[in-house]
């Protein structure tokens, strides 16, 4: 997940199925894109296949987000902070320290 979370890509899981999903700050929580101007990619039925579809992918930022909601930016950040620290979210919680109890942090 690491080296996905190093090219801006994530998979979500979704119930039965996996998405490979964009966590770029120019396309957060958004689509990624099949290459060679290929069309959207969508669930998955297998991790592999998701992991297949988010390896050929497009650079994560190749499409914009059609809603642009601020929470899909922050979701974003959060999850590829984590991938990328060990899944340590130590730093980004600092400044919520008083409102979570110390073992948090």
């Amino acid at each position: 997940m690491r080296a996905l979370a190093e090219k801006w890509i994530y998979i979500r899981v979704r119930g039965d199925k996996y998405r490979p999903v964009s966590i770029h700050r120019d396309n957060p929580c958004g689509c990624l894109k099949k290459p060679n101007g290929g069309g959207e990619i969508g669930d998955c039925k297998s991790l592999g296949s998701a992991l297949r579809n988010a390896e050929a992918a497009d650079p994560a930022n190749t499409k914009k987000p059609g809603n642009g909601k601020p929470e899909h930016a922050v979701q974003a950040g959060l999850i590829h902070h984590a991938l990328m620290h060990d899944m340590m979210l130590t730093e980004r919680m600092k400044g919520f320290s008083r409102f979570l109890m110390n073992s948090y942090l």
